[in-house]
């Protein structure tokens, strides 16, 4: 984690505060539809099938896009020099969203093996789209719509519609990656590919290219309504939002779950809030944000057993094979001085982050209790003028009484008065700091590590 302030030493907005713009955000990743049309078209035994892929629990979401939410996030994105993951500053937090995380909410874990081979022509694109030089999105969702076989193709066919429509969110009139149908001829093919980093990869460069022409809008004054769309599956990062926020449940969004895995099956989200709602959460004087999401024993077993490290993604080279297919091999590091030496870096740079993301916590912790010893004070004034008020009314009833003769008297004596002040009373169940203090007690707030 990077320091918390705005300075020139800290991290630095991407968008400065004050050019921040209101705009309506949409987003191309169909998944309500795609799901709809998955579980419409599919029979019991093909939608079994698709149940049993790495892509089966999404067809249990309950998740609208929240685009409010997803603009109020892009606005305060910092510089971040990982080229893997997008950071924000939140409550005077950095955050980060990167594969590690993108993993814990979708579920998308890598496989251990990134070795996959294509051998020839796809027998899918033969199939459903001989005739066709080059297959688009629409031609996709026509033919997965229309086909009425009984076989396991059309199960192939819906795995490749959601992935180009609900994950990679691509615009209709763009290209399929045809490589798709040839992973999707082999059942086992399909389960061993790493769809994680695919989509994760697509997702990250949307949102980080998300506001690079909005920006320039954002400067200049207008009566028009700014609007931008954005690809990929930016439902995990709003998931994400939803984590590390405990204090965002009832806007728009609730908490069904407190177990399931992957986390995005624990919420739900059926209409998006307004930006004022979200606003009203970040704005609040309880705003709590966690930096860092932690793991449950259950995640970190699936990261385990999918032998990822998430520091350290490994690359992989598309190799021409002479049939017209292509296989996928990872490339080997033979120099075990460099890997060693790498690792000892890379542990430097997670502890210097562990670091950070203490002395970001330290930081918080200690405005609140600023915060709270400013509120101490200013109750211990309201409770000094309400005391002054008290007496000043004592001394104005016993001027009353005086010439008020034949009226019952209520007064309280002087000495009754100041046995008042200090017997204790019975508070039951007020918390300390709003009983009335004793003469000779006194608050302090002392600030740790002073």
């Amino acid at each position: 984690m990077t320091s918390t302030s705005t300075s020139t030493d800290g991290p630095l907005y991407k968008i400065n505060p004050s050019h921040h713009f209101y705009s309506l955000v949409s987003c191309l990743s169909h998944l309500e539809k795609t799901t709809h049309n998955i579980k419409a078209k599919l029979k019991p035994d093909q939608l079994a099938l698709f149940r049993k892929t790495k892509f089966g629990h999404f067809l249990d979401l309950n998740i609208v896009f929240n685009g409010p939410l997803i603009h109020y996030l892009l606005l305060r994105e910092v510089e971040d020099e990982g080229k893997d993951s997008i950071s924000f500053l939140l409550g005077g937090v950095v955050c980060t969203f990167g594969r590690r995380e993108f993993n814990i909410i979708t579920g998308l874990w890598g496989p251990k093996e990134d070795y996959i081979q294509f051998v020839g022509n796809s027998r899918l694109l033969e199939k459903f789209f001989k005739d066709k030089e080059c297959v688009y999105v629409s031609d996709l969702e026509d033919i997965f719509l229309e086909y009425e076989g009984d076989d396991d193709d059309i199960v192939k066919l819906a795995l490749v519609y959601f992935i180009e429509i609900s994950l990679l969110g691509k615009d209709r009139r763009t290209k399929v990656d045809i490589g798709f149908f040839k992973i999707a001829d082999d059942w086992n093919t399909f389960n061993n590919y790493d769809w994680g980093r695919i989509v994760f990869v697509g997702t990250l460069s949307a949102l980080k290219g998300a506001l690079d022409k909005q920006y320039a809008k954002g400067k200049k004054k207008s009566t028009q309504t700014k609007k931008y769309t954005i690809n990929g599956f930016p439902h995990a990062l709003q998931v994400w939002a939803y984590e590390s926020i405990p204090t965002i449940i009832g806007c728009g969004v609730d908490k069904v779950n407190d177990h399931a895995i992957p986390r995005m099956l624990r919420w739900v989200c059926q209409q998006s809030p307004k930006s004022q709602t979200i606003s009203q959460v970040f704005d609040s004087p309880i705003f709590i944000i966690k930096a860092v999401i932690e793991m449950t024993p259950e995640e970190e077993q699936l990261k385990i057993a999918s032998g990822e490290l998430f520091e350290n993604f490994r690359s992989s080279t598309i190799i021409q094979s002479k049939n017209g297919g292509s296989k996928r091999v990872r490339e080997v590091v033979n120099d075990e001085d460099d890997f060693k030496k790498s690792k000892k870096q890379k542990s430097k740079i997670k502890m210097k982050k562990a670091i950070r993301n203490l002395q970001d916590r330290v930081a918080v912790v200690e405005g609140q209790l600023n915060s709270i010893k400013s509120d101490i004070d200013e109750l211990k004034g309201m409770m000094s003028t309400i005391l002054k008020h008290i007496g000043l009314q004592r001394k104005g009833d016993e001027g009353d009484h005086k010439v008020s003769e034949g009226l019952v008297d209520h007064t309280l004596e002087s000495k009754e008065v100041d046995n008042a002040k200090t017997e204790d009373v019975d508070t039951g169940g007020t918390p300390n700091w709003l009983r009335m203090p004793k003469e000779d007690e006194h608050i302090e707030v002392k600030k740790k590590g002073h």
